[in-house]
C-alpha cells in the first residue's frame, strides 16, 4: 500500500498540483481533494492484495514454532489450521477452508467490490459517456436513513473540528506570504530535545547489541550466508519472471471489463487469500511425483505468494485507463502487437513496476516458508536464504538470524534502489497519464 500510495503522489499531474496553489489548498485539502482521489483505485486494489498477503501468513503468525520450549500460540483461524495440519485432522482442515472462504467471500462482497465500483468515479478522464456504475450495495446504503444520520452527524462533527469544507481563501491562507511562524514555546523544546536524545541512546544500545551479535558470525558462516542469498535470489527472479506472464495479460483483461472483474473477483480474492503454507505438503508431493526436488520446486511455492501483487497492481492500472485513450486505441485499429506494445503496456507500465517491486518483496518472504517443507515427519530443505533463516530461528541461533536478515534486507534494498527505482521514473516520466 505504501509503494503504490507513493507512486501515485509521483504520478499526480503537474496541472492538478498547480491548480491546488492557485486555490491556496493547504495540506489536508490537498490531500483530500487532489492526492487520494488520484491513488484511491491503485490504493484499493493493493489494500485488497495486502489483506490476501495477511491470509497468506495467517498459520505462521498464529502458530510459529516455540522459542526456548515456550509456545507462542493464539487462538485463531489460522492456529486452528495449524493444529490441524500436524494432527493430519482432514475432516478439520476442510471446515477450517470453508470457514475462512466464507469469511473472504463475504467481506469482499460487502467491502472490497463495492469500495471498486465506488473507486471508478475518480478515473482521470474527459469521455463524457463514462459513468461509474452502481452497486446494489451502495445503493442500499444510499437509501438506508441510519448512514443518512450517521454521514450528517460526521459532517457537523467534521465542520466543528477541521472547520468549512471549502479551500481557505487568500486571506485565510496558512501559507499567506509574510505570515508570522509560531516559534515552540520553552517546554515544547524541552521535550524535543527529550526524545531526540532518548531515540540517539536507543539506536546507540542498538547499535552496540546488533555488533555484538555479528561478531559470533564466522567467517565460514558469512560465505554460506552470502551462496545462500544467491541461490534465494534465482528463486525469486523466477518467480517474478513466470508470475509475470500470465498475471499481466489476465490483470490488463480484467480490469478493461468491470462486468467480468465483478464475477472473477471473488474467486481471485479466495485463489490470493488461501494460505498457500497448508497446501505446500501437497504441491511438494506432486513435485516429487513428477520426479522433481524442492531446488527447483521452491520456485513454485515462492510463486503462490507473489503473483497476486502483480496481477491486482495490472488490473488496477488497466481500469484506471481513460476511456478517451482506450477510444483512441479503436480509432487507431491498433490490434496485435501494435497494441500491445503501443497502448497496453506502456498504459500499465507504472502499476506493473509497483507490482514488481511489491511482488518481488513478498518472494523474499516466501521464501522462509517455502525453502522448509516437511511432510509427515520428513523435512525437506532447499538451499537457500530462507531455510537458513529458518533453521537458524529454530535454533535459537540469534547471531546467525541476525547476519541473515540483515544481508536479505540489504539486497533488497539494493535492488530497490539500483533497479526499481529506475524503472518507476522511467515509467512515470514516460507512460503517465496528463491532461
Amino acid at each position: 500500500m505504501v509503494f503504490n500510495y507513493y507512486d501515485s503522489l509521483r504520478g499526480t499531474p503537474g496541472d492538478f498540483r498547480m491548480l491546488g496553489k492557485l486555490y491556496n489548498f493547504d495540506w489536508w485539502h490537498r490531500f483530500w481533494g487532489i492526492e487520494l482521489p488520484f491513488g484511491a483505485q491503485g490504493l484499493l486494489y493493493n489494500s485488497m492484495v495486502s489483506m490476501a498477503g495477511g491470509w497468506f501468513f495467517l498459520c505462521v503468525s498464529e502458530a510459529p514454532p516455540p522459542i526456548n520450549g515456550v509456545s507462542l500460540r493464539v487462538p485463531g483461524l489460522g492456529s486452528y489450521m495449524q493444529v490441524a495440519t500436524d494432527a493430519g485432522d482432514t475432516r478439520a482442515k476442510i471446515f477450517g477452508i470453508i470457514a475462512m472462504g466464507i469469511v473472504i467471500i463475504v467481506v469482499d462482497r460487502l467491502i472490497w467490490w463495492p469500495l471498486v465500483v465506488w473507486s471508478r468515479k475518480f478515473k482521470l478522464d474527459d469521455f463524457g459517456g463514462s459513468r461509474s456504475p452502481k452497486n446494489p450495495i451502495q445503493l442500499w446504503l444510499a437509501r438506508s436513513m441510519s448512514v443518512q444520520a450517521m454521514a450528517a452527524f460526521w459532517q457537523k462533527a467534521k465542520m466543528r473540528l477541521l472547520g468549512p469544507s471549502h479551500p481557505p481563501t487568500e486571506a485565510t491562507s496558512l501559507i499567506e506570504v509574510g505570515a508570522p511562524v509560531p516559534k515552540r514555546s520553552r517546554t515544547g523544546r524541552i521535550i524535543y530535545s527529550i526524545l531526540l536524545w532518548a531515540l540517539v541512546a536507543l539506536l546507540a544500545w542498538g547499535a552496540v547489541s546488533l555488533f555484538l551479535l555479528l561478531r559470533q558470525v564466522g567467517v565460514a558462516d558469512w560465505s554460506e550466508i552470502l551462496a545462500d542469498t544467491g541461490y534465494s535470489f534465482l528463486r525469486v527472479l523466477a518467480a517474478v519472471m513466470i508470475g509475470t506472464l500470465w498475471t499481466v495479460p489476465l490483470g490488463i483483461w480484467i480490469g478493461l471489463n468491470p462486468k467480468l472483474s465483478g464475477k472473477l473477483q471473488p474467486f481471485i480474492q479466495f485463489a490470493a487469500s488461501f494460505p498457500a503454507p497448508m497446501i505446500y505438503p501437497w504441491i511438494l508431493g506432486l513435485v516429487l511425483l513428477l520426479h522433481g526436488n524442492l531446488q527447483w520446486g521452491a520456485v513454485l511455492l515462492i510463486l503462490f505468494g507473489t503473483q497476486w501483487y502483480i496481477l491486482f497492481n495490472v488490473a488496477g492500472s488497466a481500469a484506471a485507463i481513460p476511456n478517451d485513450i482506450i477510444s483512441c486505441a479503436e480509432v487507431l485499429h491498433l490490434s496485435g502487437w501494435r497494441r500491445w506494445t503501443k497502448f497496453l503496456l506502456p498504459a500499465i507500465l507504472p502499476g506493473l513496476v509497483t507490482g514488481w517491486i511489491t511482488a518481488a518483496g513478498g518472494a523474499w518472504n516466501a521464501t522462509i516458508v517455502s525453502e522448509v517443507v516437511s511432510i509427515g515427519k520428513i523435512e525437506y530443505l532447499a538451499t537457500g536464504l530462507g531455510s537458513y533463516i529458518s533453521k537458524a530461528f529454530d535454533a535459537n541461533n540469534f547471531p546467525h538470524l541476525t547476519a541473515a536478515v540483515i544481508v536479505m534486507s540489504v539486497v533488497v534494498v539494493g535492488i530497490n534502489r539500483s533497479l526499481w527505482k529506475r524503472l518507476q521514473a522511467i515509467a512515470n516520466d514516460r507512460c503517465r497519464f496528463i491532461t
